[in-house]
């Protein structure tokens, strides 16, 4: 028998009451280093990191269970027991939710390569509740599949069917999984070293390490009176109370420093690389688990897409398929039903993006405003209309936006556009082309602009840093080539889907004034910011950032901007002098829109007028940036009726 201490209590332990060495693999890379798995979750704060994203990733999925139809539909199961136990594992009193139960199991399963839950069951040898069981308690039996389950020191053997046993693949075991902390070892070892290491360099109040020089002419010093010396300067200059003290030496006596800085071994770079070694062992894109060094919205966003497609979805899909074999597979009633981690509670983090997502599936709007109201736990309103769809003028058809304009003016004229048929100019694969093109040509912009800024942002004269007449022909030059040939790519589209034809020359001249006015307005707006940045305490530091900032989002703004000001204009030199074409409709295309621009939404006029706000057409020339930002309305064309009747 074994007696041990366990959180204070002396308990009697029988004999071979520990578990199977799968479990409790221990480190031998380093002499010193021999931790666990527990010790290396507990220990490594990279370790726990990964495992805590994953785990709780995971459990706010929510696990629900359904059944499939004749007809491949799918419904629901809410009220079965399968589902009442995945909701309350145990009783209540035991405080155990299905987040919980999930989110431990999981861990488990990346911390030790295991992850194992108890079936308690009533007499009937039904299931009624889950238990999670610790994966250093238990214990697998069996070849090639497991045949016993024992936990810790309880005699009890458990049947396969009994236990739910999530497990990683193992090359060399087919009974229990291997944990992915297997291939971190060297790299928690090397970790563990330097921990010790800036420990003890911290200990001695980080003073520097080294040696004392004498005179080669100076007298001997006796063993007694240099154990003396070391002694002295020990008590004088080392430990926390003696940091930062001046050092005072004798005559003749060099000070030698022998030790290596933080930065001279690469210190923090070395914990850098670790993270990123942990995050790699568990499939985790790096900016997830807080690594920004080389991160920007682009590839953050599409380091969220990759969490979703190539590690959260495979890992829901091993444990959906064990739920399904191990759990489900007892309820017998429950024929044909599967379990399915709900991804969609996920997107809840960015709401506008499934709204928008929506919106552009469905065409119209989807929701009354007072099923809008109670998502916002707002009461009911009793006006019927409230229970009703509207349709925004944008979304209608020409015939109701004509019959609007109808009961506005009275005119025949008017009247005779109800059967008028309007243009809605969209080139999703233009607008990606060119997107692209205008971006790429941006980031060249500042990175040569960068490229000769910095070396001289040590001066404090910006006439030094910015040459302006240099920058304003070079950018003035690579605009006019990608102007041009964003004008006549949109020209061809948009004169095809009209049935009309344009000539270059209509349009030559403006594009190439267009091109050296935004190429100036451009370099004006960096060179404000250097101009700002030059005031600083840091200036240096400021260039740099602006030039950051203008990489990572003022490129793609400036390049949608661009590219959509371009199409615009073509498209309204187009219709100029296409005779068919009457009129226009500003419509909005964002879910966030500026107010003044929401007011316009569904504002008619004739082509050649401009809109209530000053503009003719979204993002014109004519408009200010606080008008043209990032704005993506549109206008929709409208022809001359077909029908001339008269409405009656």
């Amino acid at each position: 028998m074994t007696t041990i201490i366990s959180e204070s209590n002396l308990v009697t332990m029988p004999a071979n009451w520990w578990t199977n060495s799968a479990n409790l693999a221990m480190s031998t890379v380093r002499s010193d280093y021999n931790f666990d798995y527990l010790a290396m979750y507990r220990n490594h704060m990279n370790v726990r990191i990964c495992v805590d994203f994953l785990a709780r990733n995971i459990a706010h999925l929510g696990l629900h269970v359904y059944t499939r139809k004749e007809d491949n539909d799918r419904e629901r199961v809410r009220d079965h027991k399968a589902v009442q136990i995945l909701k309350q594992p145990l009783p209540a009193k035991f405080k155990v939710t299905q987040y919980q139960l999930v989110e431990s199991a999981v861990a488990d399963m990346l911390i030790s390569g295991n992850g194992y839950l108890l079936k308690h069951r009533n007499s009937d040898g039904e299931i009624s509740a889950l238990q999670r069981v610790p994966y250093m308690l238990m214990s697998v039996n069996g070849d090639l599949v497991p045949m016993k389950y024992k936990i810790g020191y309880i005699e009890k053997e458990y049947e396969p069917e009994d236990i739910i046993h999530f497990r990683f693949y193992n090359p060399e075991n087919s009974t229990v999984g291997v944990s992915p902390l297997e291939g971190l070892r060297e790299v928690l070892a090397e970790e563990w070293e330097k921990s010790k290491y800036s420990s003890g360099f911290w200990r001695n109040a980080a003073r520097i390490s080294g040696v004392i020089e004498r005179p080669l002419e100076a007298k001997e010093m006796s063993e007694v009176a240099a154990r003396n010396f070391r002694q002295q300067w020990q008590e004088m200059y080392a430990g926390e109370d003696n940091s930062g003290k001046t050092a005072l030496l004798e005559e003749g006596m060099v000070f030698k420093p022998m030790s290596f800085s933080p930065k001279e071994t690469e210190y923090i770079e070395s914990r850098k690389l670790n993270r990123e070694e942990c995050a790699r062992a568990y499939h985790i894109p790096p900016p997830m688990v807080g690594i920004l060094d080389r991160s920007t919205f682009s590839n953050i966003t599409e380091s969220h897409k990759s969490l979703y497609m190539d590690v959260l979805s495979p890992m829901c899909a091993r444990l959906e398929d064990d739920w399904d074999l191990q759990y489900l597979s007892e309820f017998k009633d429950l024929k044909g039903a599967y379990t399915e981690f709900n991804i969609d509670e996920k997107l809840q983090s960015d709401f506008s993006m499934q709204l928008e997502s929506l919106r552009q599936s469905v065409g119209v709007p989807y929701m009354t405003p007072n099923e809008g109201r109670a998502i916002l736990n707002l009461p009911r309103l009793k006006n019927p209309l409230a229970d009703t769809l509207v349709t925004p003028l944008n979304m209608a058809t020409p015939e109701m936006v004509m019959r609007q304009q109808q009961n506005k003016d009275e005119t025949p004229e008017i009247e005779t556009k109800a059967s008028a048929e309007s243009i809605l100019p969209e080139y999703p694969d233009l607008d990606k082309e060119y997107g692209e093109k205008w971006h790429k040509l941006l980031v060249n912009v500042f990175t040569r602009q960068r490229d000769a800024v910095l070396p001289k942002a040590k001066m404090d004269r910006l006439d030094v840093l910015w040459d302006k007449e240099r920058w304003d022909r070079e950018v003035a030059e690579d605009f006019l080539k990608i102007t041009q040939e964003t004008a006549w790519a949109y020209a061809d589209a948009f004169a095809g889907q009209l049935g009309a034809e344009y000539k270059r020359e209509w349009m030559e001249n403006w594009l190439e004034e267009n091109a050296r006015i935004a190429a100036e307005y451009i370099n004006a707006s960096t060179y404000d910011q250097l101009e700002k940045a030059l005031q600083g305490e840091n200036p240096v530091d400021a260039i740099k950032e602006v030039f950051v900032a203008a990489l990572a989002t003022r490129a793609a703004q400036l390049a949608e901007d661009r590219r959509a000001m371009v199409e615009s204009y073509v498209e309204a030199k187009i219709v100029d002098a296409v005779d068919s074409v009457i009129g226009k409709i500003w419509t909005v295309r964002s879910n966030n829109p500026r107010p003044e621009h929401e007011k316009m939404n569904g504002e008619f006029i004739e082509k050649r007028e401009v809109f209530s706000n000053g503009l003719q057409y979204p993002r014109s020339y004519k408009g200010k940036a606080e008008d043209n930002a990032n704005c993506k309305c549109k206008v929709i064309w409208v022809r001359k009726p077909i029908d001339t009747t008269p409405l009656r």
